[in-house]
């Protein structure tokens, strides 16, 4: 139904035309987090036309939906944090160097949590650099992802193939206070007399500790209530708690969304079987995010969501519109998590909290206490 309006639109048709209507195919996965029971998979837009299932078998560039797991990986490695400053200061991103790192004056400066919000791609990439490729390819292997990612900076933007149901995996993990569990359909298999044929074991490991993964998850609540997939919100009405991201390839090829409440994650990518642009308004939120919207307005009388649960070793912290929290008056208020080792970088210059290094008081400074 809702390819259906997006084929009706001006801008799809000037692109492609009425001939272009049935064309555009799309593909879901959701499943539990707690132990990765799956409970829905649509391989495309009509099985009877189309046996491929795109959620599964079709490997698509997954854009900046990489992103929470790039900055879990770098609180997880330098003890960043939605707090820390990163420089914004644009630069040609087909030839970011290996030793790129922030720089810039403080008004080029961005807060990690807004980077996200905002999908900032000169921030990721610059906090990309400094865990370097093989790390950020480590923790997405950990969290289930078996197709193979380019140990390059152009992969912290998603320019990599993954499948929906992987991708949905990674945020599992995030939500699931950073442990994996092994995707699962089938329970249990029993002969006619009740005797157990077949029982699911579960596999599960950690990647993210629950302080790491909760930091992430709270910077994914906000994209939300505030930032690229706010529509859900204002537009489409989901009030429960959720934590998510959109993401776009190049031209708007890919279009994808993937967010999930505390009992039920799910990816959602819109795009075409052989990869071209949707339409000049094929990004994430507007051609993937409402599919998930219509799906989890009925979940929601189905399962249960809840306020995501905080760890220990976190403190709640809002940060206020106009603040030096922002790099701009115009950011509304937002709440993220921080351990108590980081809310030195709550007042700290963007240069300190950048390096990742707690600036000197005065008699620190002057005698070395």
């Amino acid at each position: 139904e809702h390819l259906a309006t997006i084929e009706k639109t001006k801008a799809y048709r000037s692109r492609h035309g009425r001939k272009g209507a049935g064309q555009l195919q799309a593909a879901f996965f959701a499943l539990t987090p707690q132990n990765g029971a799956i409970r829905a998979v649509v391989g495309g837009r009509d099985y009877a036309e189309s046996s491929f299932n795109r959620a599964t078998q079709a490997k698509r560039q997954v854009g900046s939906t990489l992103k929470p797991l790039l900055y879990g990986a770098a609180f997880e490695e330098k003890n960043y944090s939605p707090a820390t400053w990163v420089s914004k200061k644009p630069f040609d991103l087909k030839r970011a160097k290996p030793n790129l790192t922030p720089s810039g004056s403080a008004d080029q400066y961005i807060r990690l949590n807004e980077a996200l919000a905002k999908s900032d791609n000169y921030a990721a990439v610059r906090v990309g650099n400094l865990i370097g490729p093989e790390t950020f390819v480590y923790y997405a292997q950990q969290a289930g992802v078996t197709n193979p990612i380019p140990p390059y900076q152009s992969s912290y933007l998603g320019a990599c193939d993954l499948t929906v149901a992987e991708v949905a995996g990674i945020y599992a993990t995030l939500i699931n206070s950073g442990v994996w569990e092994k995707p699962f359909i089938v329970k249990r298999v029993s002969d006619e007399n009740d005797r157990t044929i077949y029982e699911h074991r579960q596999t599960e490991q950690r990647v993210f500790s629950p302080q790491v993964a909760r930091q992430v998850v709270g910077m994914m609540e906000n994209v939300i209530n505030k930032g690229t997939g706010s529509s859900l919100r204002s537009r489409y009405g989901f009030k429960f708690p959720a934590a998510g991201k959109t993401g776009t390839t190049n031209n708007y090829k890919d279009a994808w969304f993937v967010a999930g409440t505390s009992s039920l994650v799910a990816a959602v990518w819109v795009g075409f079987d052989r990869p071209k642009t949707i339409s000049s308004a094929g990004y994430g939120a507007a051609a993937a995010l409402p599919i998930w919207a219509k799906v989890f307005n009925v979940a929601k009388d189905h399962y249960p969501m809840e306020a995501f649960p905080v760890p220990a070793g976190l403190e709640r912290t809002t940060l206020s519109k106009g603040s030096s929290w922002f790099s701009d008056n115009k950011t509304p208020k937002q709440v993220v998590y921080l351990k108590p080792d980081q809310k030195w970088q709550i007042s700290a210059g963007a240069k300190d909290s950048a390096k990742g290094e707690k600036p000197k008081g005065f008699f620190e400074s002057l005698f070395g206490w």
